[in-house]
């Protein structure tokens, strides 16, 4: 049975799809970070799976798995969610529950 696929990107009004150093945080005891946490738990409740390129999945592997402080839901969430890595050159994801998706011509029928 084929799966939804659900696309939350982060983009600003210009375009910008980028982290300088401003970017907004949903720990942040603030109306944005509190609105944000509350969007991304919403969206967490309606997902089975996480897809995601390799450079944004080292990113995230190297800040979420091992947070303790989180309140928003998201470590939670990430750390038990089956997580879908698309890498040609990356054999092993170092996160648990993590597949790899090596792309090619063969890279939806892997997705779905």
């Amino acid at each position: 049975m084929p799966r939804t696929l659900v696309i939350t990107e982060n983009i600003s009004l210009d375009g910008a799809v980028e982290n300088d150093g401003l970017w907004f945080d949903p720990t942040e005891d603030s109306e944005q970070g509190r609105q944000l946490a509350a969007i991304t738990r919403e969206h967490a409740a309606m997902s089975d799976g996480f897809l995601v390129g390799r450079v944004t999945f080292e990113e995230m592997r190297g800040f979420w798995p091992t947070r303790v402080d989180d309140d928003t839901g998201v470590t939670d969430h990430l750390n038990r969610v089956e997580k879908y890595v698309v890498s040609r050159s990356m054999t092993d994801p170092g996160w648990d529950g993590t597949t790899v998706l090596h792309g090619g011509a063969d890279l939806e029928p892997e997705v779905r």
